[in-house]
């Protein structure tokens, strides 16, 4: 019986390319979730109904791996947030809904430049 031996080019490369991915990767897409946090936050602060400013200042962020949470918990934060007839002088309902919505062009970027950096941080 003859023996068979195949030589695959790059392999030991791309072995020690891959074991880098996880870490990079991680990391990458952490400060994309963090960035997309913030500018959540930064549309939906303005959306937010004002009147002593609690509502406004009560958002937090939350983070862990892979994770990111922008909250508020301020005791009438949903009500405000749900209900559609209110008359708000400054802000409006759905504010954090819609703060999202305006961000998601700029979350998408920051998805697609931590996999652009991602890649070319494990292939160096």
């Amino acid at each position: 019986m003859a023996n068979l031996s195949i030589r695959i080019e790059g392999l030991k490369e791309f072995t020690k390319m891959m074991t880098k991915y996880p870490e990079i990767s991680g990391r990458n897409l952490q400060d994309a979730i963090k960035k997309s946090i913030s500018a959540i936050e930064a549309e939906a602060v303005p959306r937010t109904p004002k009147d002593t400013g609690r509502l406004q200042g009560g958002y937090r962020a939350k983070f862990k791996p892979l994770r990111g949470e922008l909250v508020n918990p301020v005791e009438y934060a949903v009500i405000q947030h749900e209900t559609l007839h209110f008359h708000h002088n400054v802000g409006e309902a759905k504010f954090l809904e819609k703060g999202a919505q305006a961000a998601s062009s700029h979350i998408e970027k920051f998805f697609n430049d931590a996999i652009s950096k991602t890649l070319k941080q494990i292939t160096r």
